[in-house]
């Protein structure tokens, strides 16, 4: 469907366009809730250091595996029971983890709930192109910003739930808020299984077929790379910004924090902008080039002038967070068939979770082995170089379709 010919976002889809929100609005919270009050569960649970730490991994791990087995999901029971499923596992695993008694039970429940949430981000793509193949861009951004409230919700009342309620109240609601979720998913599944002998099967290939498939695809390997670099260098920020600032810049704790936030603000506006860009430009691989740059810059201030502007340094690299939110778009703008945009999504959020995660853990090493953050930010600052790699590969405007072809 052409530009000229889009229909209203609720025209015959607004339930389509409601569980698609309220499934994006989960995807976070399972780790927002919890790092606010960590302290107040730790005095009910043993929450020890090396729980903490398998905690902390477990979000990457977690989607990454989610990636690689929702193709799988989607072949055997649709996307919209994959996602209704999806949200009921995310309530549930939420709702043990607001009664562990032990830390077993807590980390396992963890596990689920993120677990759940990485088939969401997974097959988020590929449902909008069967709702919405005229709004790519519109509803990217729609679930993108979703998926921030996501991020920013559960941290602000965590401390005012937990404090009136208990640190139990505070996880056991997002519970509901899944549970919630589920209900218009599974609505659409009865409507889509209704005319399933219409549309035909939901995956003709296998999922592993077609996976290996859209590994020959130059264009699925430049998005998982700008994913991983993305998501890389996000969790790399999240874990030792305010530390390096303190360090480098003669930053105080609490400016180091006031400049996360400012890092978090930028993001989540960057974000928003780049699918719309995405949908309306020929030439994507120039908003990635753009969010590289940015990048780049960002850690050679940081690493040259820490001292000189420091805010500056720190808007730079979240303006490059741009680059997550146009590859979700392009995991869409990029493919023809529903079949191929699972598939693609798949393995791209899939592996690239997985080269994210090696980041902080990459930056923890080099600091712990060199005892200073020159090693860090010059490892960051080429890292930051594959974005620019992966805009190369996008040149072109190829389809992934073409190249299976």
């Amino acid at each position: 469907m052409t530009d000229s010919h889009r229909l209203p976002l609720w025209h015959g889809r607004g339930l389509a366009l409601l569980s698609i929100l309220l499934i994006a609005v989960n995807l976070r919270s399972a780790v927002a809730a919890v790092s606010p009050v960590v302290e107040a569960i730790g005095a009910d649970i043993d929450l020890n250091a090396m729980v903490l730490s398998v905690l902390g991994t477990l979000p990457p791990l977690a989607f990454a595996t989610s990636g690689l087995f929702s193709p799988w999901f989607a072949k055997r029971f649709g996307l919209e029971a994959s996602l209704a499923a999806a949200a009921l596992a995310m309530a549930l695993a939420y709702t043990i983890r607001s009664l562990s008694q032990e830390p077993a039970m807590f980390l396992t429940s963890s596990a689920l709930g993120l677990a759940a949430a990485g088939v969401g981000n997974v097959l988020l793509p590929p449902v909008v192109k069967r709702y919405f193949p005229d709004r790519i861009g519109t509803m990217t951004t729609a679930y993108v910003i979703a998926i921030g409230i996501s991020t920013m919700l559960p941290p602000a009342l965590a401390l005012p739930l937990t404090e009136a309620y208990g640190w139990r109240v505070n996880l056991g609601v997002w519970a509901i808020v899944a549970l919630v979720a589920a209900v218009p998913w599974a609505i659409l599944w009865l409507r889509h299984r209704a005319s399933a002998a219409d549309d035909g099967p939901e995956l003709e290939s296998s999922p592993d077929r077609l996976i290996g498939s859209v590994r020959r695809s130059r264009v699925t390997w430049a998005l998982l790379i700008i994913h991983g670099v993305s998501s890389g260098t996000s969790y790399s920020t999240f874990a030792w910004l305010p530390p390096m600032l303190v360090a480098i810049s003669g930053s105080s704790g609490a400016e180091a924090a006031a400049l996360l936030t400012l890092y978090t603000v930028v993001g989540v506006v960057s974000t928003a902008v780049g699918p719309g860009l995405a949908a309306r430009l020929r030439r994507q691989e120039l908003i990635i080039a753009f969010g590289g740059v940015s990048l780049i810059a960002g850690y050679l201030g940081l690493l040259l002038v820490p001292a000189v502007v420091p805010w500056l340094w720190v808007a730079l690299i979240s303006v490059a967070q741009v680059n997550f939110s146009v590859m979700l778009a392009l995991i869409n703008l990029r493919t023809r068939d529903q079949r191929v945009t699972t598939a693609v999504s798949g393995f791209a959020q899939g592996n690239g979770y997985i080269l994210g995660a090696s980041f902080p853990f990459l930056v923890g090493a080099s600091l712990t082995l060199t005892g200073g953050w020159l090693a860090p930010l010059v490892m960051l600052l080429v890292a930051s170089g594959g974005a620019l790699v992966g805009a190369v590969m996008l040149a072109g405007g190829r389809k992934v379709d073409d190249e299976l072809a």
